[in-house]
């Protein structure tokens, strides 16, 4: 069993990668992103240590935020577990605060937006994978310093 991070280590990437299609594969292939968030909180949050718990470099959010978005992101560039956002109009008779609300024809509609991880068919992902490959390197406008790393911990939890 892992225990905690030590100081200067820090969830890999890849770590959270394998923990993503695991957990939305056993979700049939699709998982609210939000759901998905407590899952990784829930399966991690005893092993992170302060390096995963502090902002890194110039960041606002924790390093595990950081590496976790970096984890999505690789998935959905590759077309392995993509990101889908579906806005729904629920009918409703008062507006309240906080809503996102919309009139049509003189009936209010809440609109509530969802955001999901769907897993899509390995031949889709392995076509998604192999343009990504041999697209074009992007134009790098920024030059800045690279930050050191913290030591890559690998661990998925079962």
């Amino acid at each position: 069993m892992k225990l905690k991070n030590q100081k200067g280590e820090a969830i890999s990437a890849q770590s959270y990668q394998e923990f993503i299609v695991k957990v939305v594969t056993e979700h049939c292939g699709i998982v609210r992103d939000d759901e998905l968030d407590e899952m990784i909180e829930q399966a991690y949050g005893k092993h992170w240590g302060p390096t995963d718990l502090k902002p890194w470099g110039r960041q606002r959010h924790p390093k595990w935020k950081q590496n976790v978005a970096s984890a999505k992101s690789g998935l959905d560039r590759r077309g392995v577990v993509v990101r889908f956002e579906r806005k729904d109009a629920i009918r409703i008779s008062r507006r309240e605060p906080g809503w996102i609300v919309e009139e049509r024809k003189g009936k209010l509609f809440r609109i509530v937006r969802h955001v999901y991880r769907v897993l899509l068919p390995e031949a889709t992902y392995l076509r998604a994978y192999d343009q990504w490959c041999r697209r074009m390197p992007p134009n790098q406008k920024k030059n800045y310093k690279k930050l050191d790393q913290p030591i890559q911990v690998d661990f998925v939890p079962v």
